[in-house]
């Protein structure tokens, strides 16, 4: 488990995040949710960066090494920018690196193409990467990260993805939050940014509120994302679909 105790992050003097705490646990998908600007990539990449508030199986992330970390704990933020004129299979390969020996492997090449196949972006893999369109290059880093993790170690990974679904149309979306669906079920943690809060109710087993700096509200989806709790830190109006188990945003909610 990777736990978060107490973190603080300022930016200068101004505090962001106010004594943190948070669980991220294998097996599990948790969706870190909150209004616009509350500081949720901040808080992804406190966790990546922190050393003294952040512990991986109870030890101090700062008793690792910069490898053994790689291989456990991968991460795709926001921003994509890539300039140079790498192939998608070569943008792929840049998650293998923690494994080499000097050059990649026809093993590793294999691993890249099998996660390109997941990801439905197999055909692009001698595409030049700069040229792909916004949700192509999305798919390509999220096989990247998958890549980086694809390993015989029976230790847990990670996986922290900031607004995954940023790009992808409906199918592929759907498509990338059933790999992760899957993926959990194979000891992997999941921290995951998410705008839609029926995505989360669908898809996350637990949910942490980011809101005025500190965690808010966390626990099971189900419970946390009660129709008081959306609407008092989201404010909108919503309701509760009992027969597709769904949650239904309604509108803003005006005082």
């Amino acid at each position: 488990m990777i736990s978060v105790k107490g973190l603080n992050h300022y930016i200068g003097s101004k505090l962001l995040l106010d004594k943190v705490n948070l669980d991220i646990k294998p097996g599990c998908i948790t969706a870190l949710v909150g209004e616009n600007g509350v500081g949720k990539s901040t808080l992804l990449k406190a966790i990546i960066n922190a050393c003294e508030s952040v512990f991986l199986d109870d030890r101090p992330k700062s008793s690792y090494g910069v490898k053994a970390l790689a291989k456990r704990r991968c991460v795709l933020s926001q921003e994509l920018f890539l300039d140079f004129s790498f192939t998608a299979l070569e943008v792929v390969l840049m998650g293998r690196m923690p494994y080499y020996k000097g050059f990649e492997t026809k093993e590793d090449i294999a691993i890249c193409e099998y996660w390109l196949e997941q990801m439905d972006a197999l055909k692009l893999k001698d595409n030049l990467y700069p040229r792909l369109s916004g949700g192509e290059k999305r798919r390509v880093q999220l096989a990247r990260v998958l890549a980086q993790i694809h390993n015989d170690e029976s230790a847990a990974k990670y996986i922290f993805l900031d607004e995954p679904t940023t790009s992808l149309d409906l199918y592929h979306q759907f498509l990338l939050l059933d790999l992760l669906k899957s993926l959990s079920q194979n000891n992997i943690g999941i921290f995951v940014i998410l705008h839609d809060l029926n995505l989360c109710f669908q898809y996350a087993d637990e949910v942490a509120i980011l809101h005025d700096k500190h965690i808010k509200y966390s626990g099971k989806t189900k419970t946390i994302l009660n129709l008081p709790t959306v609407e008092e830190v989201f404010k909108v109006k919503a309701s509760f679909d009992q027969q597709h188990q769904a949650l239904i945003i309604l509108g803003a909610k005006h005082d």
